[in-house]
């Protein structure tokens, strides 16, 4: 949410975290816009729209947001495309499905507390064997769920096709 890209810089600095925002370190087409180095940033802050696909490339770890609220989690179909262990937190109402699917696959990852998704994002980024039978179990979970917007389609023409009979 840009409203809130200066708080999220400001909370992120005040935690003593160095932060290099992306609209800095890059330019529109996510090339590098500065020789400015990542070597020392903890934290690449996303203060731009629309490129999600981006950054979860970048990662070998996705936590997606909002499930630590009652609000619900947010998408997660668009980390496990890219073979990603997901993490979400215990409220998940607003994508129980894939949530319960994904969950059962072995490729989404729900947590009760932020203290547990700690140690759990900790132990598998220690282990990338781990993370490279996640993404394994994530291609079959994906090549299982392919093709809804074809069927959909498909579906679209056949009643299309009857009421014009």
């Amino acid at each position: 949410a840009p409203e809130r890209f200066e708080k999220v810089a400001a909370t992120l600095a005040r935690a003593g975290q160095s932060v290099s925002r992306r609209s800095q370190l890059l330019d529109a087409d996510l090339a590098a816009a500065t020789t400015q180095q990542l070597g020392n940033v903890d934290i690449l802050l996303g203060d731009s729209l629309g490129e999600m696909q981006f950054y979860v490339a970048l990662s070998d770890v996705v936590i997606v947001g909002g499930g630590f609220l009652d609000t619900g989690a947010h998408n997660v179909i668009e980390p496990l495309i890219q073979k990603k262990p997901v993490f979400v937190g215990p409220h998940v109402w607003t994508i129980e499905f894939p949530a319960s699917e994904a969950i059962s696959a072995g490729v989404l990852f729900k947590v009760a507390t932020p203290a547990e998704l700690a140690a759990k994002v900790e132990d598998l980024i220690g282990a990338p064997e781990r993370i490279a039978e996640i993404a394994k179990k994530a291609a079959v979970f994906r090549e299982l769920h392919a093709g809804s917007t074809s069927r959909t389609l498909s579906a679209i023409a056949g009643l299309q096709k009857s009421r014009a009979d």
